[in-house]
């Protein structure tokens, strides 16, 4: 869940410097995961970029906000070339204060390290062939499978915080966010919650979405009214 963006001043002196990334080769990658049919669609090459100030609540932590710049000529900045690596786009981001993500920033996702040794040549990102020109790029989070001859798609959620905290080790040479910065990102999910809280023990659907949201929201800034509604410490 995307909160306000807060200044985080956890993080080391000198951050790193973006590693070159290797991106679309000519051509297309061999496909990620062989499947028993193609999948349906068209979702174009992409990258990911994060800057240290644009953070979100998540599974009880303060994470980077990931933002996802697709190459699609013509649009978000990218020139009529930017048909495989969105270099238009990513310049307005980066005049924003963003960064380009490495290829080979590795993270656990589906029970494996994942690196830019796959066949997509990033540790984010994976190819698949799809009915329509160009097939599916996705991030690795998200994989498509066939079940009773149709395809779906299976999420790794704790795969992605994963990634974002790798991301922020990378941003700022830190593994957690500053206390203060914690609390104000999750000022906004807060207030909600406690609005819902007066409903909870009325309205079933209330109480079920204040449990949601509660889980999202850092067990450390919690007050007292909202603590019988997060999860057991040790379970977000």
């Amino acid at each position: 869940m995307a909160s306000r963006a807060s200044k985080n001043t956890a993080g080391a002196p000198n951050a790193p410097s973006p590693a070159p990334s290797a991106f679309v080769a000519a051509g297309k990658p061999p496909a990620s995961v062989s499947l028993q049919k193609p999948i349906r669609g068209y979702a174009p090459p992409f990258v990911l970029m994060a800057k240290a100030d644009c953070l979100e609540i998540t599974g009880g932590e303060v994470l980077p906000s990931i933002a996802r710049i697709e190459a699609v000529p013509g649009r978000g900045g990218n020139g009529p070339g930017d048909s495989s690596d969105p270099s238009g786009a990513c310049a307005s981001m980066e005049r924003q204060g963003f960064r380009r993500i490495p290829d080979d920033l590795a993270f656990e996702c589906w029970g494996e390290t994942q690196t830019n040794a796959k066949p997509s040549a990033c540790a984010y990102r994976d190819w698949y062939e799809s009915d329509r020109v160009g097939g599916i790029w996705s991030e690795t989070w998200s994989r498509p499978r066939v079940v009773l001859g149709a395809t779906r798609w299976a999420h790794d959620p704790d795969g992605k915080r994963n990634f974002q905290r790798a991301v922020l080790r990378w941003l700022t040479g830190a593994d957690t966010v500053d206390p203060e910065i914690v609390a104000e990102v999750s000022r906004p999910a807060l207030d909600v919650a406690m609005q819902y809280l007066s409903q909870a023990q009325r309205h079933p659907q209330s109480r079920l979405r204040l449990v949601e949201l509660v889980a999202q929201i850092p067990r450390s800034v919690l007050p007292e009214d909202l603590l019988p509604y997060a999860p057991d410490e040790g379970q977000e």
